[in-house]
């Protein structure tokens, strides 16, 4: 009985540091997306929501427009790339899945328990 409860503290343990790993950098993205500072993102001048103000037209210029680059274009042609990839993986996956539990469950074969 000691073991099992030794194990679970383990998983748990392992679990919750794998999913820290796994957020944590996006969290990072996130909180740094609302920094005031143009030229380095790393060094905190305070929190801003001039970048998505841009990214979204409701400002098209800066304070210090020499630092600004235009790169919505960019940004929207990143997006809809990143989306038609997902849609695609996703459907391919789905289609994928599908066929493979409907093999395992209508035909007996010799490698099926795996």
């Amino acid at each position: 009985m000691q073991g099992n409860s030794m194990l679970k503290r383990i998983l748990s343990t392992y679990s919750l540091l794998f999913f820290v790993f796994l957020y944590a950098p996006v969290l990072l993205i996130v909180a740094y997306s609302f920094n005031a500072n143009p030229v380095n993102l790393m060094n905190w001048a305070g929190a801003s929501l001039d970048w998505y103000r841009i990214m979204f037209g409701l400002e098209t210029d800066m304070q210090m427009p020499e630092t600004y680059i235009d790169s919505t274009g960019q940004l929207l042609s990143a997006l809809k790339n990143s989306l038609v990839v997902a849609s695609s993986a996703t459907l391919i996956s789905t289609v994928l899945g599908t066929m493979v539990a409907l093999a395992l469950a209508r035909f007996r074969f010799k490698l099926q328990p795996f």
